[in-house]
């Protein structure tokens, strides 16, 4: 497998003992974007990904920004050990990653309920009640009772199954209960955020201006 944050694994699997080993619900992600020869970055600067980006989010090439990284929730045998009061986002919350951003998930290993599965709150992107504000954790009950219409998804699928997602809309993980959960995180952004993102990267000038004179 490599090498996780100074330390070196020969499978997915032993990555995963020692995060249970270490009671660590949700070790720290590893971002694979920020420098222009990873593999990742590539792909993601790649004029088809870019212009479905652009016209998506409505912005000019010129601005785009794009990041990603490899998150995992791990399947605990005694209580996690938290690390300054971080919920390990399994409550559920927004994201603000920029004045327009838009996210794809694809799931690294199989993902069904109880294993770690994503959920959403449907249409609860389209506005924000008074009551939910600020950038906090909810809980179910408060969005249900705010925004009536949003209905709660469960995001289930095998390696490999891939999703687009509007994470301003209410969200979160799940508790794994059954087995460990790797995700890859690929994030298309405006970069009004920049400096708030030190491992993002702008897409390449090249790549921006074939997508503008298309």
């Amino acid at each position: 497998m490599g090498e996780v944050h100074g330390k070196s694994f020969a499978k997915l699997e032993d990555y995963f003992d020692q995060a249970r080993a270490d009671r660590s619900q949700r070790p720290p992600g590893v971002w694979a974007t920020g420098h222009p020869d990873c593999p990742i970055t590539q792909v993601l600067c790649q004029e088809r990904f870019v212009e479905l980006a652009t016209q998506f989010l409505g912005i000019d090439p010129s601005r785009l920004v794009v990041a990603a990284n490899m998150d995992a929730l791990i399947r605990l045998d005694q209580p996690k050990i938290t690390v300054s009061g971080y919920d390990d986002a399994l409550e559920l919350h927004r994201d603000l990653d920029s004045y327009r951003f838009v996210k794809i998930f694809a799931y690294l290993t199989d993902c069904s309920i109880n294993g770690g599965h994503h959920q959403i709150y449907l249409k609860s992107h389209r506005f924000t009640p008074f009551e939910l504000g600020p950038i906090s954790r909810y809980g179910h009950a408060e969005v249900e009772k705010a925004i009536p219409e949003a209905r709660l998804h469960n995001v289930e699928g095998e390696a490999g199954f891939v999703f687009a997602e509007n994470t301003y809309a209410f969200h979160r993980g799940t508790k794994p209960l059954t087995g460990d959960r790797l995700i890859l995180n690929l994030l298309f952004m405006e970069d009004s955020f920049m400096s708030y993102h030190d491992k993002a990267f702008r897409v390449p000038v090249a790549a921006s201006k074939a997508v503008a004179a298309a």
